[in-house]
Order: structure tokens, then C-alpha cells, then sequence
């Protein structure tokens, strides 16, 4: 009954943000709701001619599959999101018992962030839930190298998470079993790439080295929003030099440039890796309200640190949540990239508390 409350109050307050709070607030902020594009792609997969390779599979069908319907993606995120909800219940249950589980849960049901992102057409909801099933199976290495495979067919950039878990004796087999799966699922995508572009491409360029030599160029300090028209600029400069290069190419021209910065200036690159390793849990790219949502990732994170003095947590989340912290804290930072490891912050938060459960003890 307890878990039933819950998860209707975290469909409540989704659905009321999504559909009460937010078009109260909207006209007083200029909001891009589909700032990816995601909705143009889908029209092209309606009409066959799908030929993109920024964008994994994954979230242009969920949107294609939407009708390109902004009010049912929303609908569609909010029950996924609350998928994720009964999640952090039954994985903080597994590890803390019935008691901290709920607390874990209520954490994450009465999130604001994640609210805000069900309302916009953007990966990060699909891709938390994603993420959470298969941190869920992650000692069942089939079904944890299926969900690998979704989630970077959603979002590339955890292809080396699986080289995180313990591939020694005696679970050398095991990692080996989920690499295996990963990659076999990945395959045919990474096939199609081929076949459109004659270039190996595992599963899209999320235009990861214009990102990366963005964020690694010292006169934007790390921030995509510094010096816009600047590094705009220098994106157009570097594209007119090389207009020959097909988009797998030009991707991988930029990361060669990012390299070349990092090794040329390597004190400025840590000042900004540095700056992005704060950005990634304190920061929104818009700057809107930066105080509250500041103080919201400190509550939380503050929990979470005491929780994992008092309970050390195990390695599998610990390796998750740092996973992608060094990840965007090397490209690119913002808070709405830290919604993926949000759960597990919670799950780790509620450890911070004292309990009767023997296993708190």
C-alpha cells in the first residue's frame, strides 16, 4: 500500500508540473522544449529517410513512436520516470531493506529536476530509466549486456562502462559474457553506420568532438555558454577548412583538435576540467535560478556523503555514478547530465539515516 501511495504521488507531481505548473511559468521563460531537434528526426524515420549518424536509435523512435506529440512524449516520460521511482525501491530494498528503500524512493519521486526534464525532448528520462534496470540485473550479464547495449544505442558514451566491473577471476567470465551481449546488439546499427558513411561508427557521434573541442577551448572556460559567438566562430572556421570530411570524419578531426589544446595548455585544461566537475552537479546550462537548484544538488549529495561514510555502498553504483561524473567533467557539464545518477545518489542518501532494520544497524 506505502509503495502504491508513493508511486501515485510521484505520477501527481510529475503530471502537475508537466501540465499545471509549467504553462503557469512558461510565458515569463523562453523554453526550447525540443532544443535537439529530436521531433525533425522523427518525421524523417516516418518517411524512411533516415539517414543521420549524430543520434543512437534509441530515443528518435521512443519520440517517433510518440506521433512527434509533445503532450504524449511528456505522458510517456512521466511513467517511465515513475519506473524509475519503483527502481530505486527495489535496489535500495536489495541492499538496505524495506525502510531505507522508501526513503531512497520518496528522494527521487519528490526531485524537482527531474520533473523539469519530463517536460522537455531530451534523452536524459529515457535514459535513467534505462541505466537503472540495468544497474538493477547487473549481476546477470545477458540481460545487463542487453541494457548496455540500449543504453549507449540511447546515449554512446558509456561503451567502456562494462571494462569497470570486475573482470578477474572468478568474474572474468561474466564481464567477458557482457561485453558480448553489448557488442552483439549493438552490431547492426554499427553496420547501417558503415553502410551510410564507409566509416566504423559503433553507434553515433552525438557530435561528441565539436562538444569535446568546445568545452577543452580555454576562451570558454569549459562553459558552452561562454563566448558563444566566439567559439561559433571558430566551429565555422574549422568546418570551412575541411568541407570534404563527411561527418564521421569531422567529428574525429575535432577530437584530434581537443587533444592538441589539452597537450598544448594542460594547466588550463585541469582548471577546467575542475570547473565542469562542479558544473555537472551544481550548475544548469540557462542559469536560471542557479541558488535553488545549488542548494537542491547540496541537500542531496550532502545525504548521499553521509550515507556513504555510515554504509559503504556497493561498487557497481559507486562505479556508475563516478563513471559519469569524470566522463562529462572531461567534455561537457551541466546538472541535466547528472539525472541519470540521481537515483543512486538517493539510494546512497538514505543510508544517512538511522534505522531499526537490522541491516542499517
Amino acid at each position: 500500500m506505502r509503495l502504491t501511495v508513493l508511486l501515485l504521488t510521484a505520477l501527481v507531481l510529475r503530471l502537475g508540473f508537466v501540465f499545471a505548473v509549467l504553462p503557469a511559468i512558461e510565458p515569463h521563460l523562453p523554453l526550447r522544449f525540443d532544443a535537439d531537434n529530436y521531433t525533425a528526426i522523427a518525421q524523417s524515420i516516418w518517411r524512411g529517410e533516415w539517414r543521420d549518424v549524430e543520434r543512437g536509435p534509441v530515443y528518435p523512435l521512443f519520440v517517433a513512436a510518440c506521433g512527434g506529440s509533445l503532450t504524449a512524449m511528456r505522458l510517456a516520460q512521466t511513467v517511465m520516470d515513475c519506473g524509475t521511482v519503483w527502481l530505486v525501491f527495489l535496489l535500495a530494498r536489495r541492499l538496505w531493506g524495506e525502510k531505507p528503500a522508501m526513503v531512497a524512493a520518496w528522494l527521487y519521486a519528490v526531485y524537482p529536476l527531474a520533473w523539469w526534464r519530463v517536460a522537455f525532448v531530451n534523452k536524459e528520462i529515457v535514459l535513467t530509466l534505462l541505466l537503472a534496470a540495468t544497474v538493477w540485473y547487473w549481476q546477470r550479464p545477458v540481460v545487463s549486456g542487453v541494457g548496455l547495449a540500449l543504453i549507449n544505442l540511447c546515449k554512446p558514451s558509456y561503451l567502456f562502462l562494462p571494462l569497470l566491473r570486475n573482470w578477474r577471476s572468478p568474474a572474468r567470465k561474466a564481464f567477458l559474457v557482457t561485453l558480448a551481449v553489448m557488442l552483439v546488439v549493438i552490431a547492426p546499427w554499427t553496420a547501417r553506420n558503415y553502410a551510410l558513411t564507409g566509416e566504423l561508427l559503433p553507434v553515433a557521434t552525438e557530435r561528441g568532438g565539436f562538444t569535446a573541442y568546445v568545452t577543452n577551448w580555454w576562451p570558454t572556460r569549459g562553459d558552452w555558454e561562454t563566448n558563444k559567438p566566439l567559439w561559433q566562430a571558430e566551429l565555422d572556421r574549422v568546418r570551412g577548412e575541411n568541407a570534404n570530411l563527411n561527418p564521421v570524419q569531422l567529428d574525429r578531426l575535432f577530437y584530434r583538435l581537443t587533444l592538441q589544446n589539452i597537450l598544448a595548455e594542460p594547466g588550463h585544461t585541469l582548471l577546467m576540467v575542475a570547473r565542469k566537475a562542479v558544473m555537472f552537479w551544481f550548475v544548469n546550462a540557462s542559469g536560471r535560478a542557479w541558488w535553488a537548484v545549488a542548494l537542491l544538488q547540496l541537500i542531496y549529495l550532502g545525504l548521499a556523503v553521509a550515507g556513504t561514510i555510515r554504509r559503504r555502498p556497493p561498487a557497481e553504483l559507486l562505479t556508475v555514478v563516478l563513471y559519469t561524473w569524470a566522463l562529462h567533467a572531461l567534455v561537457i557539464a551541466d546538472v541535466r547530465f547528472a539525472l541519470p545518477v540521481m537515483p543512486y545518489v538517493c539510494v546512497m542518501a538514505a543510508t544517512a539515516f538511522r534505522y531499526e532494520d537490522k541491516k542499517l544497524a
